[in-house]
């Protein structure tokens, strides 16, 4: 919501600039009431001493249902309809009735479209905004949109096309809020259902409560190099005088709130500390690890299956980094071109070798990709 008030607004975003322009900011959502979503959005606004009607006019909320289906396959199904109906008219000799069903073929396709997703109409008149009317689009949640489930990648590679398909048609960004798993044994959170939902997005945004209560934001770009991590806290702003544990439900539900960037917090989930660490390189002496490497191979320990699971870079580079300004690693060159540590003081150049994680990451595959393949080159 920060984020949507923000870019509505034209401005900076936990320190980081917005492209607004002329155009709005649509958000969509299925979970929750437009009277929750108006006192959200009073609260940030107060916060930043902003009156809601200022940013009410580049701001809309859809709260109905809307099922994210590809156009063409949306165009296809009614298209289908529509030949159907007209064929099965040829064939009823009453011309009263052939008539009438002949005329009823539009609305036949148009309704065998909207059944294939919630909201079929809304999202229709979405798309015929044109490329100079919406900047941003936010669909909360990722659950409510997708139509199907999650766990198809099937249905989860519609999704993510009708998606970009909807970015493209407006010249805007799409945001998706999903929840995360569970975190597993002392690792990290990953997204829920197939790897479709997490393999298609230009830019991912891991969000992690931290133990202060502040949140640490984690960016994972597909064609960039993503920034560094940090951390955000979202605080009501009390009256002079008086602490927010003072006063009551009711009261705190209308206190301003304010979201700003702050240090990446320690993560609840974290469980990373210096032995764990050292030990897989003091296993992997002969070849020596990449930080991507690590990351893998910690993320596989704490039951994480597949090649690509990892624990987030910022749990683990402060560990790296401290073993070896103790001496405990050193820094080596791996297949020539990786930088990476080895166990003790032997650093240096080291060949390509491949290291078997497949038993570890229950991932076959693994054990035929080179150190190389897997890290983050």
């Amino acid at each position: 919501m920060e984020l949507a008030r923000c870019v509505a607004r034209g401005a900076h975003w936990l320190g980081l600039p917005t492209a607004k322009g002329k155009r709005a900011v649509l958000y969509i959502t299925g979970e929750n009431s437009r009277r929750a979503l108006k006192r959200r959005l009073r609260a940030l606004c107060a916060g930043r001493d902003q009156q809601l009607g200022e940013i009410a006019p580049s701001l809309w909320f859809i709260t109905d249902r809307i099922g994210l289906v590809p156009h063409d396959e949306r165009h296809r199904v009614a298209k289908a309809a529509y030949l159907d109906a007209q064929l099965t008219a040829v064939k009823i000799p009453d011309p009263d009735r052939r008539a009438s069903l002949r005329n009823a073929a539009n609305e036949i396709a148009e309704s065998r479209a909207h059944a294939l997703g919630a909201g079929a109409a809304i999202l229709e008149a979405i798309e015929q905004c044109g490329p100079d009317c919406i900047a941003l689009i936010v669909v909360d949640t990722l659950r409510c949109a997708l139509v199907g489930d999650d766990n198809s990648s099937t249905d989860a590679h519609r999704f993510m096309s009708a998606a970009r398909e909807l970015a493209r048609a407006l010249d805007a960004a799409v945001l998706i809020l999903h929840h995360t798993s569970k975190a597993a044994r002392g690792g990290q959170r990953s997204a829920r259902g197939s790897v479709e939902l997490t393999g298609s997005p230009d830019v991912l945004l891991l969000a992690e409560a931290g133990d202060d209560g502040a949140v640490s934001l984690t960016a994972t770009l597909r064609n960039h190099v993503a920034p560094e991590p940090f951390g955000y806290r979202v605080s009501s702003v009390a009256p002079e005088g008086k602490e927010p544990g003072e006063l009551t439900a009711d009261e705190r539900a209308l206190l301003p709130v304010r979201v700003e960037r702050c240090a990446v917090p320690t993560s609840k989930a974290e469980g990373i500390d210096d032995d764990e660490v050292l030990a897989l390189y003091r296993e992997h002496s002969d070849t020596g690890l990449t930080e991507s490497k690590v990351r893998q191979l910690l993320s596989a320990a704490r039951g994480n299956s597949g090649a690509r699971s990892k624990v987030p870079a910022h749990h683990v580079r402060p560990v790296i980094e401290r073993l070896a300004e103790q001496g405990r690693i050193t820094p080596c060159t791996i297949g020539g071109k990786w930088p990476g540590h080895r166990y003790g003081s032997a650093g240096g150049a080291v060949a390509l070798k491949r290291i078997r994680s497949g038993a570890a990451t229950g991932d076959p595959m693994a054990d035929f990709l080179s150190e190389g393949a897997q890290c983050d080159v």
